[in-house]
Parts: C-alpha cells; sequence; structure tokens
C-alpha cells in the first residue's frame, strides 16, 4: 500500500498573504494572518500554557461550553446519571494517573475560561461516551461525532521521467459546524520546573479541545494527522484516545509514537487512527505511515495495524487514502455512510500525481449529499474547517482555509524541522 504526495504548492496567491514561520523558538502574544487562520503562541508548564489559552479564547470557549448542543443533550444528561458519573470518574483517574500533565491544561483551560472543569473533560471523553452510548442503544439516531470527521490523502511517489519525488501528506480538517470559522494554530512549548523543554509543537486546534490530537508537527520533524473511527467495541477503565494521541504527537521518531500507543498501561478505549510523517535530511529516509488502532478487551492491550507508503515510481502504488473506517484492520464497526461515499468518490477521481491532484480530490464537491469537502448539511453535519499539506521534500506545512481546490492558494506556510 502507498501514499499520494503533491507537485510544487501553488505560488499564486493572488489575494492572500503567506507567512512563512522559520521557528518555533519566538514565543509571545497571540498575532493572526490577515484574513486566515489566526495564530497564537504560548509557552510554560501544562497549567500554565491551559491557562493562557482559556483567557485568550475565553469568548470562543464560552460559546461551545455554554451552547452546545451535544454536550447538552447527551454528555451532560448521562453525566448526571449514576453509570456516566462512575465512567466520567474512571476516565479521569486514569488520565490523572498516566497523563496529569494533560490534565493539568484542562484545569488551566478551565481556569481561564470561567468554563466548568467537568464540561470540559466531558467533551475531552466524548468519542468513548458516544460510542458507549451507541452500544447500549443501538437502534438511536447516530449523533454528530458518529457522523465522522477527516479525509487523508498520501503520496510517495518519484516520476522516472523528470526524477521528482513527491511525498506529502494532506489531510482535510473536518468537525462540528459549531468550529466553522473558528480553527487557529498554536505554536506551543511546554516546559518543566526546572525550564527545560518538555514538548515543542506547531498544531491546528479549535476551542475546546486538548491541543496537539488533530494536525501539525512536532520539534523532532514528526508530521501527525488524526481519523476518527467507530469500533463496535468500546471499553471502561481505558485510556480515552485524545490523550493517548496528544502523547504520541510528543514522540521523537515514528517508532516512539507507535510504542506510546501500543504501549500504554491501560490500553485504548475507543478506536482511531494517526498518519505520521517523519522528516530526513536525506530524501530516501522520508517516512508515510498510517496507524489503526482499535480496542482489546484485555487491560493494557492495545490492537493495531500500520501501513508504511514506500517510495515507488508508480503514482497508483504510491498513493494512500484513508477516511473514518478502518480498513486493514478486521474490527467490526459502525458503518458511516460519509465514509462510504468519500472513499467511493475519491476513487473515481484520478489518482494524484501531484499537489494539484491531492488538492482535486480534497476539495471534491460532486457528491452533493456527503462531499469530499464538507460544508455542513443535513445529512452530513460536519464541515471542513481547514486543509493542510506536508510537502516533505521542501520540509513545509501549507494550510487552506478555504476549498484548497478552488483556492488562490494557502493563509499559511510553515517551515518543517528536520531530525
Amino acid at each position: 500500500m502507498t501514499a499520494q504526495d503533491s507537485t510544487s504548492e501553488s505560488t499564486s496567491f493572488g489575494r492572500r498573504f503567506t507567512f512563512l514561520i522559520l521557528s518555533l523558538t519566538l514565543f509571545g502574544a497571540r498575532s493572526c494572518c490577515c484574513d486566515g487562520i489566526p495564530v497564537f503562541k504560548v509557552q510554560g508548564k501544562h497549567y500554565d500554557v491551559g491557562y493562557k489559552i482559556g483567557q485568550q479564547f475565553r469568548k470562543e470557549l464560552q460559546n461551545l461550553y455554554f451552547n452546545f448542543e451535544i454536550l447538552f443533550d447527551e454528555l451532560i444528561p448521562f453525566y448526571q446519571t449514576d453509570e456516566g458519573y462512575d465512567i466520567f470518574t474512571e476516565y479521569l483517574e486514569i488520565v490523572n494517573e498516566t497523563y496529569p500533565g494533560y490534565l493539568d491544561e484542562l484545569y488551566g483551560i478551565s481556569a481561564g475560561a470561567f468554563v466548568p472543569f467537568d464540561r470540559i473533560f466531558l467533551m475531552h471523553i466524548r468519542p468513548e461516551v458516544e460510542l458507549l452510548l451507541q452500544q447500549q442503544r443501538p437502534q438511536h439516531p447516530r449523533n454528530l461525532t458518529m457522523t465522522s470527521s477527516c479525509s487523508d490523502v498520501m503520496l510517495n511517489y518519484k516520476d522516472i521521467a523528470t526524477g521528482q519525488q513527491y511525498t506529502l501528506h494532506a489531510h482535510n480538517e473536518d468537525t462540528d459546524t459549531i468550529n466553522k470559522g473558528q480553527a487557529f494554530i498554536l505554536q506551543v512549548l511546554i516546559t518543566d520546573d526546572e525550564g527545560a523543554v518538555k514538548e515543542n509543537f506547531t498544531v491546528l486546534s479549535y476551542a475546546g479541545q486538548v491541543f496537539g490530537v488533530f494536525l501539525g508537527f512536532n520539534m523532532h520533524g514528526l508530521t501527525f494527522s488524526a481519523n476518527s473511527l467507530f469500533p463496535k467495541s468500546t471499553q471502561r477503565n481505558k485510556t480515552p484516545i485524545l490523550f493517548m494521541s496528544r502523547a504520541a504527537f510528543a514522540a521523537k521518531t515514528v517508532d516512539e509514537a507507535m510504542s506510546v500507543v501500543l504501549h500504554d498501561k491501560y490500553g485504548a478505549a475507543t478506536g482511531f487512527s494517526v498518519n505520521v510523517g517523519a522528516m530526513s535530511r536525506s530524501k530516501d529516509n522520508l517516512t508515510l505511515m498510517n496507524i489503526e488502532v482499535s480496542p482489546d478487551a484485555t487491560k493494557g492491550k492495545t490492537r493495531w495495524t500500520n501501513v508504511t507508503i514506500p517510495v515507488m515510481n508508480n503514482n497508483k502504488d504510491g498513493s494512500y487514502y484513508h477516511f473514518n473506517m478502518y480498513k486493514n484492520s478486521a474490527v467490526a464497526q459502525y458503518d458511516d455512510p460519509s465514509s462510504e461515499h468519500r472513499q467511493a468518490r475519491a476513487n473515481q477521481l484520478p489518482v494524484p500525481k501531484d499537489l494539484t491532484g491531492i488538492l482535486d480530490i480534497l476539495g471534491d464537491t460532486k457528491d452533493k449529499n456527503y462531499p469530499l469537502y464538507r460544508t455542513g448539511s443535513e445529512k452530513d453535519p460536519i464541515a471542513t474547517v481547514a486543509t493542510g499539506v506536508f510537502d516533505l521534500i521542501k520540509g513545509t506545512w501549507s494550510l487552506y482555509d478555504d476549498n484548497p481546490k478552488t483556492s488562490q492558494g494557502p493563509v499559511l506556510v510553515f517551515q518543517l524541522p528536520t531530525q
């Protein structure tokens, strides 16, 4: 199996002004690109970083935590039951034991934004709670999370005729429509009590979620994106996946990222997929990989399947797509009409040989009910908030805040560090 990359980045930016971020070492106040995605730089210990983000995005956080229907229709009523309170407490105790720093960030966000902590933590165990509820009432209408999110296209292709290599990792970040227009970039530097750097990363985020779990890169030259998955077996007394995914984001190598997932003390509570790229000074060592994770009933066990996309001379063999259903793992899962339609439509389109081909896929809207580039509809109430393209040959991460197929160019371009 293989993945797709892209040719050269568009140089016609038209109305847009592209920022080329060359360093991750300057951390200060929030800055904004002219008409695109705002950038916020922050550093400190876990709690301090969370508090600053809570303060900075207080308005957006309060809008989410006091107006989001899923929170009030599903999560809070469940939390108010005996079973829901027990599950909340179990997950909280596990995170406090295994990832206390990330919990400190949520406490900081709560204090900075004046939002009750229990609401914030409920949103961070939302994938587990909604899937546990689905197990209990299989005939119940599926909610927004169950409607799925995110599309990935990877390319690792060398054109023999020209000698040009394309190692690309592209991702549509899809989420609840309440987050449309709310995406921002966080450049985060986490330090310990002595001031030493623990984590240093740049991520796309939106108010209300632990940062570093969706789309971005870290100081070690690893690129990440995530796809929601919906296994029918979701477990209590295991690690909530948003915290496990964040821990993997801090890894120094691809092997370490996999180790974080596979050797977690409690194992994954539910399923997810992560797409990883590894920068290198040698084009021959560039890595693209997809990892699918599923829960196991045995304590401390996590099942997984990984697929590496090697450099190929045939673009079809060098390309790889991933949506919101298990592709390589034999896991009982809920059907997802959007993923099925997005996969089918991607298969109808030409296999990409360059960036243009990838953006043609991720920006496609021909399927009116379940398009690849999503705008939120009655059948598919999810929206694409941004598209990110990692170019491991050029060493850049480009972000689009509109349909990348018709866009005049990315609004942000970051330089990726190399190992």
